[in-house]
């Protein structure tokens, strides 16, 4: 298997709010941690890995043609970036040394507090599993294209069929009694 960043630092800095001031560096980990932890499971190990073996790691040039490529650079691409920034977010002020944890300040500006930090990575959150969403609706509408989206991959991953958002708690018909709120059957 072979693997590929499925989108570069340039095309991340370009297409959400990191400033191009930020080194690229601080970004690769968060590009590998969005495709493994979420495209991943979203699309299934065999069609992840079909994508990843087209793209050459050297050049990052592309062999998709038709659905794939399209898939690839309005869907996937754009849903990347957004969780990439996600992962991003709270290393790119903090840094890991061999002394401490460290925040980075500048003199012309103050560091964002833990609070502000939660609601921005929320908030990208909310953005990222909207486009992977619409990411799973390309491949459920043009299913035929993409028969490796059904298909077990090397390593058993299969596609997630959960959806990717989360609302917080879920009660059961069980402690609702099917009206959608506690009639006191659980207390």
């Amino acid at each position: 298997m072979s693997y590929s960043n499925l989108i570069s630092t340039n095309y991340l800095i370009k297409n959400t709010t990191i400033d191009n001031n930020v080194d690229p560096s601080l970004l690769i980990n968060s590009i590998k941690q969005a495709q493994d932890i979420n495209l991943q499971f979203s699309i299934g190990n065999a069609l992840y890995y079909k994508l990843c073996s087209a793209i050459d790691a050297g050049s990052g040039q592309s062999t998709l043609t038709g659905k794939y490529l399209i898939l690839l650079n309005d869907y996937i691409q754009p849903a990347l970036a957004q969780w990439a920034l996600y992962y991003a977010l709270p290393f790119i002020s903090f840094r890991l040394t061999n002394k401490s944890i460290s925040e980075k300040k500048s003199d012309f500006s103050d560091p964002a507090d833990l609070d502000d930090l939660k609601f921005l990575r929320q908030t990208v959150k909310n953005i990222a599993e909207n486009y992977l969403e619409r990411v799973k609706s390309f491949i459920q509408l043009h299913i035929n294209d993409f028969p490796e989206y059904h298909q077990l991959g090397e390593n058993g991953i299969n596609v997630t069929k959960r959806t990717n958002y989360f609302s917080g708690l879920v009660l059961s018909d069980r402690y609702t009694n099917g009206r959608g709120y506690n009639d006191g059957c659980c207390d």
